[in-house]
């Protein structure tokens, strides 16, 4: 079988160029929490998946595709690592296409930590405490043209440690582009304003990093999809790589697999998609923190 090469040109180019865009930065970087990828799908693929409108988790990470969007409900739950019990992770988002050009998302995620052991500085346990870290979204995707869409969303970050608390607001912006029926780009730039920035516990003030993400993703067959990004993270050294696969079994039974070098981490996951919503399933492993497993419904109506 022949692949038109235009394609594949452009997918080399593309992502080639985002890697000297940006050179990092020395310094310190806070709202880790953030990295834990809310799609499940997403998850699957090796965090990728951000040029495809598959559910609302998918334009969660780019609002750009909410241009896209059905009316619908997505809730996810995960306990990130399976050597930390007590760690969960869970979010709930909704979106619906107001008009043919404008779609809207709302959504909460939320990240749990109890029964933190509290010790003084000879090592006597004095007590547990607990922990949260979540954030709040109101995204906008907006349809300009045919092939090109844009977005944008804004955050507000709230962490929670003992009685002490920090907050963060931050905007995020993303692009999504059919270049032709099959391949489909898009650039995503996160934190790129923090519009509130008292992120500090007591007087240490920490960085929100700005985060620039490139993709491409192409659709070799009808039921086969393969996505390449490159991920820039200001105060990190180095450019990320991470890859994705889906298949289709069938038009509604699909399985995925990924690996993201950031994280140093494969993935691999399912999905089932019936008429009134989808399942998805995620499964992953981290180097010494073990396994997780991420689950998601969504329910279109």
């Amino acid at each position: 079988m022949m692949f038109p090469a235009k394609p594949f040109i452009f997918l080399f180019v593309f992502l080639f160029s985002i890697t000297n865009l940006f050179a990092a930065d020395e310094g310190g970087l806070s709202a880790a929490f953030l990295n834990y990828c809310n799609s499940v799908r997403n998850y699957s693929l090796g965090r990728t998946g951000i040029t495809q409108y598959a559910d609302p988790s998918s334009s969660l990470e780019n609002s750009a595709l909410l241009t896209k969007s059905k009316r619908s409900v997505y809730l996810m739950y995960t306990q990130p690592f399976s050597n930390f019990d007590d760690l969960k992770y869970q979010t709930a988002y909704f979106n619906a296409k107001i008009s043919e050009q404008v779609g809207l998302g709302l959504g909460f995620s939320m990240l749990n930590a109890d029964n933190i052991e509290y010790r003084n500085s000879s090592g006597v346990l004095l007590g547990y405490y607990n922990s949260s870290s979540s954030y709040y979204s109101l995204g906008a995707g907006l349809n300009l043209n045919d092939a090109l869409n844009f977005g944008a969303s804004m955050r507000y970050i709230k962490e929670k440690i003992q009685s002490r608390d920090r907050t963060a607001m931050t905007l995020t912006a993303g692009l999504n582009y059919e270049i032709i029926e099959e391949l489909s780009a898009a650039l995503i730039i996160d934190n790129i304003i923090k519009i509130k920035n008292d992120y500090k516990f007591d007087q240490e003030r920490e960085n929100i990093p700005l985060k620039i993400t490139g993709e491409a993703g192409y659709k070799i067959l009808d039921n086969f999809l393969v996505n390449a990004q490159l991920e820039f993270k200001e105060y990190q050294d180095s450019i990320k790589f991470a890859v994705g696969t889906e298949y289709g079994i069938t038009k509604n039974f699909l399985i995925r697999s990924g690996y993201n070098t950031r994280f140093k981490e494969w993935s691999a996951g399912l999905g089932i998609n019936i008429d009134i919503g989808n399942f998805d399933y995620g499964f992953g492993k981290i180097s010494e923190l073990g396994n997780t497993h991420r689950f998601s419904l969504t329910f279109i109506f």
